[in-house]
């Protein structure tokens, strides 16, 4: 199988590649990728670590140039994205170019070249958005469900939130705040966010190429805890500096919005969403919200053991 990867040197494109590095030495066999992205300098890096791979420079606003290097492929990862809140909100022109002109240039391209599948990563904050970034994955979502209407092509998202260790999130910050001066600055230690590792992120990328139904977002059914939480788990002693709310961030976020409970059903592990245009009828409550704040709430040991397994380094 050929899987073009977009923005495929960030955080999770790197924990695809090591996924399949590993699948290949266990079984023998893995995809063969295409890593589409912009960093030159992580390109080289990645391409020595897996020279199997396909690594081409471009952007997801290039329509033509995607036309030309997707072509072959059977499958598409759509990671690439601004992704910082506070930046989107300063500027947000250039988050609708990427998130929503640049995914809609995948799907077309897509579409047009006879792709079976993509995928595209969303996020908790596309969930009835207060900001420039969740819109704009609000936009994906709503896009990529269209999009199934427009040819042969699938198309899924999958929806989540926080990873822990990935590349800008508060996890590496707050070690390296209370590694250099004992406390860690904090929006609102109240403040509750959903948690997974990146393996976790994998499996979920990995659930949504295996889709059955067109047009769903996939959802996990995530834990959460708040950022007081998040800081005693890097160290007991670890003192909070509070420095307010960022533009764009909400105290609580949420995986599942009242207003979409009745597309909405619960299947195992995960919940799907359906597209409105589908008619699909779900099985939760018509009141039903999946929050950060009424999700099962992590323990600070339950959460220093899930940051170890992925950075051992925590104090305690």
């Amino acid at each position: 199988m050929k899987i073009f990867l977009t923005g495929g040197t960030g955080s999770l494109g790197q924990a695809i590649l090591r996924r399949a590095a590993q699948q290949e030495k266990e079984q023998g066999y893995a995809p063969e990728f295409t890593i589409y992205s912009r960093d030159e300098f992580k390109q080289g890096e990645l391409r020595k670590l897996y020279p199997q791979h396909t690594f081409v420079l471009g952007d997801i606003r290039n329509e033509e140039w995607l036309k030309v290097v997707m072509r072959g492929h059977e499958a598409v990862i759509h990671t690439a994205a601004y992704k910082h809140v506070p930046q989107a909100e300063f500027n947000v022109a250039e988050a609708v170019e990427i998130n929503v002109i640049g995914s809609r240039n995948i799907a077309r391209v897509a579409v047009e070249l006879g792709i079976k599948r993509v995928v595209g990563i969303s996020t908790d904050k596309a969930c009835a958005p207060i900001n420039t970034y969740g819109m704009t994955k609000a936009l994906m979502e709503k896009l990529f469900a269209h999009a199934c209407l427009w040819g042969d092509t699938q198309f899924n998202c999958v929806r989540y939130g926080n990873v822990l260790g990935s590349r800008g999130s508060v996890l590496p910050i707050f070690q390296e705040q209370y590694r250099t001066t004992g406390k860690v600055t904090m929006t609102d230690p109240n403040m509750t966010r959903f948690w997974l590792t990146l393996d976790d992120a994998v499996d979920l990328v990995l659930r949504g190429l295996q889709e059955e139904d067109p047009g769903v977002v996939i959802v996990p059914k995530a834990v959460a805890c708040t950022m007081g939480t998040m800081a005693k788990a890097i160290a007991d002693d670890c003192e909070m500096e509070i420095i307010g709310i960022r533009p764009g961030e909400r105290i609580n976020e949420r995986l599942i919005h009242v207003g979409e409970a009745i597309y909405a059903r619960d299947c195992g592990n995960v919940f799907k969403v359906w597209p409105a245009y589908s008619g699909a009828l779900g099985n939760l409550h018509a009141d039903f919200e999946y929050t950060s704040d009424r999700a099962k709430q992590l323990t600070v040991e339950e959460l220093r053991a899930m940051i170890t397994k992925v950075m051992p380094t925590i104090g305690g």
